[in-house]
């Protein structure tokens, strides 16, 4: 990680935390507060922009790594979850 934008780790534990905030209101039905982690979430991030091209390049042991660590960070949730947790990418 030598030469990374400390911004983008802290841009994703930020993201992290409003998954969990997210997934935490649905489960208490607090729309509100559901719709408070939602619009936190960053949407339009230029870094996941400049590495979505080499991830789609990427094959093999490459994807897994990334796939692996995507799915170890971001859970799965019930099949009749909020249809907005698809886009979170709660639903594989």
């Amino acid at each position: 990680m030598l030469g990374q934008d400390p911004k983008a780790v802290q841009g994703l534990v930020s993201d992290l935390k409003m998954l969990a905030a997210y997934e935490t209101a649905a489960e208490w039905s607090e729309t509100k507060a559901m719709d408070g982690a939602f619009a936190a979430l960053s949407w339009d991030d230029s870094a996941v922009k400049a590495a979505m091209p080499e991830y789609l390049k990427s094959t093999g042991e490459e994807r897994m790594k990334v796939d692996y660590a995507f799915n170890a960070l971001v859970p799965r949730s019930s099949p009749d979850a909020d249809p907005r947790q698809a886009r979170f990418g709660f639903h594989r």
